[in-house]
C-alpha cells in the first residue's frame, strides 16, 4: 500500500510540475505582456476522464460517449488556469492504448448492463486520440494502459477471490501474479 501511495504521490507531483510548466513567468521588472496562451491536448482512458460519478457532471455536448466530466483533472487545471491554455480534452472511458495511437473507439458511454442502460446507446466511433494533437500543439498529456492490461477484469477477479478467503491470504496475487508483466504498476 505504501507503494501505492507512493506512485500517487510522484503522479500528482509530476501533474502539478506539467501544470507550473504551463504558466509563463514574468521577470521582476519587466513590462507586463499579454498572457501566452499554450495549446495542450489531453488523451487517456476513464482515468483522465473522470468518468466515474463522483468526478463531476459529464460535460460532452455534444454527448460523444466518452462520459468526460467536469472534475477531472484536465477540466480543474483548464478552469485554474484560465486563458493561459487552450484545452483540447479527447480522453475517452475505456480507451486503451491502441485507441489513443491508432484506432477508431467504439465509446459505451454509461451503458453497463444491467446496472444501467445508457439511452444514447450505441455512440458513433471517436477518432483515435492522437489525431487531436498538431504542430501547433505545445502540451500533450497521456494517461493511458489500464484498459490495455484488462485492470477492469482483474479487479473484479481479485474480488471474488478476495471474496472466497474470509480475508486470508493474498489470493488475487497467489491467483494472478503470473499473468500480469513485471513492473506493473510501479
Amino acid at each position: 500500500m505504501a507503494n501505492v501511495r507512493t506512485r500517487l504521490a510522484v503522479l500528482g507531483s509530476a501533474a502539478a510540475l506539467a501544470a507550473a510548466a504551463l504558466v509563463p513567468v514574468q521577470l521582476a521588472g519587466a513590462t507586463p505582456a499579454a498572457a501566452a496562451s499554450y495549446e495542450w491536448v489531453a488523451l487517456g482512458d476513464s482515468y483522465t476522464a473522470g468518468v466515474i460519478p463522483a468526478a463531476g457532471d459529464t460535460f460532452e455536448v455534444p454527448r460523444d460517449g466518452c462520459e468526460r466530466t467536469d472534475q477531472s483533472y484536465p477540466q480543474v487545471i483548464d478552469r485554474d488556469l484560465g486563458s493561459l491554455i487552450e484545452l483540447t480534452n479527447v480522453s475517452c472511458g475505456a480507451a486503451t492504448i491502441e485507441d489513443v495511437t491508432f484506432n477508431a473507439q467504439q465509446p459505451i458511454g454509461r451503458h453497463l448492463p444491467p446496472f444501467s442502460e445508457d439511452p444514447d446507446y450505441p455512440f458513433p466511433p471517436v477518432p483515435p486520440q492522437s489525431e487531436a494533437a498538431h504542430t501547433g500543439t505545445d502540451v500533450i498529456t497521456v494517461g493511458v494502459g489500464g484498459n490495455t492490461l484488462g485492470f477492469a477484469e482483474i479487479l473484479f477477479t481479485c474480488l471474488q477471490l478476495g471474496d472466497g478467503s474470509g480475508g486470508v491470504g493474498t489470493p488475487c496475487r497467489d491467483d494472478l501474479a503470473d499473468g500480469i508483466p513485471a513492473g506493473w504498476p510501479r
